[in-house]
């Protein structure tokens, strides 16, 4: 009985297996793959308005009230626009035998530009500085003259924008010094893919003291006539080629 019994165990069990054998194996079927599209149209935006000088101190508001002593917004329209310029006031200063160095009385200067290109070329901003001159006509001098070797110096400057979370930032020199007389000197420079939106450099003064030490004349005052100099500057925003 107990042969049989082993008999019919290994009889069941080779009947199992070829049962598995018999069993047909499905392959898993694959579709050819296939592919669709997204699309965005931007276009560029509206130039035809100026944009808005904003508060150095905190770009997101804007520069209320503009004191034309400080500076003065442009009202510039178009892609590419310096939408407020600095004037640098400095200390009255007595004449002397010698070169000076004068610090200003401007304490919130800064230059704002704005690149709605959308082309992210990128952009060079310089300035001029031109003769200091004295064309005041007094009591004490009724003839031109021109301030000898006359230097404007800006250090520390910030660079800022309107939105704070633009990462793609121009870079600012420092020091920046401006020959009256002189050529075209870099102020800001926004390399391919950077510098697109609203930025402003500023050279602000601290609010505790009454004169700016980062704007500076200097000047050598030997031979200066008694009344006012003034000089203007000449902003370009010129995009990169």
């Amino acid at each position: 009985m107990k042969k049989n019994h082993t008999f019919l165990r290994v009889g069941t069990l080779s009947i199992l297996i070829a049962a598995i054998a018999a069993t047909p194996i499905i392959a898993q079927e694959t579709a050819v793959p296939q592919t669709s599209e997204a699309t965005a149209t931007f276009t560029a935006p509206d130039t035809d308005k100026p944009v808005v000088p904003v508060d150095p101190t905190d770009p997101t508001k804007p520069l209320d009230p503009i004191d034309p002593e400080d500076g003065k917004g442009t009202g510039s329209v178009g892609p590419m626009t310096i939408d407020y310029v600095p004037h640098f006031k400095f200390k009255p200063t007595a004449i002397e035998e010698k070169a000076q160095t004068i610090q200003a009385i401007s304490m919130n200067p800064y230059v704002q530009v704005s690149d709605r290109t959308a082309t992210g070329k990128g952009w060079t901003l310089s300035a001029q500085l031109g003769d200091f001159t004295n064309t005041m006509q007094t009591p004490e001098t009724t003839d031109d003259h021109t301030l000898n070797s006359a230097t404007i110096t800006l250090t520390s400057g910030a660079v800022s924008s309107t939105d704070a979370t633009n990462l793609n930032k121009p870079v600012g020199q420092t020091p920046i010094v401006l020959t009256a007389g002189g050529g075209q000197v870099t102020i800001m420079q926004a390399t391919t893919h950077n510098g697109m939106g609203t930025w402003l450099m500023s050279w602000l003064g601290d609010s505790a003291q009454t004169e700016n030490a980062k704007v500076t004349l200097n000047a050598d005052t030997k031979g200066a006539r008694v009344g006012d100099y003034k000089s203007e500057i000449n902003w370009t925003l010129s995009q990169q080629p």
